[in-house]
């Protein structure tokens, strides 16, 4: 910071007026912007070259594509639906669907913004299901699905159509024979185990899946109960 004689000073004062034309000439002011650059003037981003050192330029990179050559790493990863699977309703039925990508607009771009909260999120996304088909589903319409079908621990709660089969590995399974086991005093007691059997459920959605008992009897215990009598197997150790 300049004193008060050096502020007065005839050579300082010159310095400074000469300094802010100088300022003033390659930035120009807040009403006049700088100058435009000639097409002769050197573009900032080009390689430095001199005498010594030749310009260093890349070569040009193909896009990275998978090995059906569509492009890859095109979607943010920063977005938290990408790649997240869904319950949606389609054609007529609620079947899981898996989020894919952004969905890109007539002018190839993606429409509407992005946002934390999938509530304010107002992206629309591909979604494909298993048949290979792909749909559009806006944000909110996600996120609402995923909230509804998920419980207070973030675990996904699918509904279940009804239990279409069931099988018994004999050499862990409890048998008939050994349904009850004496105890002291000549008592007899109730094996209770269901290792070894597994039920095939028809989910919502469509698909099946092979549940161990324990886990569909306790979830689901009056849907049990009711094939094991329908099938007659109510007598089985594990339904006892």
């Amino acid at each position: 910071m300049l004193k008060v004689e050096e502020l007065n000073n005839k050579t300082e004062i010159r310095s400074c007026n000469l300094f802010d034309l100088l300022i003033e000439r390659r930035w120009g002011t807040s009403m006049n912007p700088p100058p435009e650059t000639t097409p002769n003037d050197r573009d900032p981003y080009d390689e430095y070259e001199d005498d010594d050192e030749k310009a260093r330029s890349l070569p040009e990179m193909e896009e990275t594509v998978d090995a059906t050559g569509t492009l890859i790493d095109q979607q943010p990863a920063y977005d938290k639906i990408i790649n997240a699977e869904v319950q949606l309703h389609h054609r007529d039925h609620i079947i899981t669907g898996k989020v894919k990508r952004r969905a890109l607009g007539p002018n190839g771009k993606t429409a509407c913004s992005y946002h934390d909260n999938l509530m304010l999120n107002s992206t629309i996304y591909e979604v494909e299901f298993p048949g290979g088909e792909v749909k559009e589903y806006a944000a909110n319409v996600i996120a609402e699905n995923m909230l509804t079908q998920v419980d207070y621990e973030g675990f996904t709660t699918t509904m279940i159509e009804g239990i279409i089969n069931h099988d018994r590995d004999e050499n862990t399974a409890v048998h008939i024979k050994d349904k009850y086991v004496k105890i002291y005093s000549n008592q007899r007691r109730l094996q209770k185990s269901t290792a070894g059997w597994k039920l095939q459920i028809l989910w919502k959605d469509k698909s099946e899946s092979w549940v161990h008992l324990k886990d569909i009897k306790e979830s689901h215990p009056i849907e049990v109960a009711e094939y094991a009598r329908a099938c007659g197997i109510d007598n089985e150790p594990a339904f006892a």
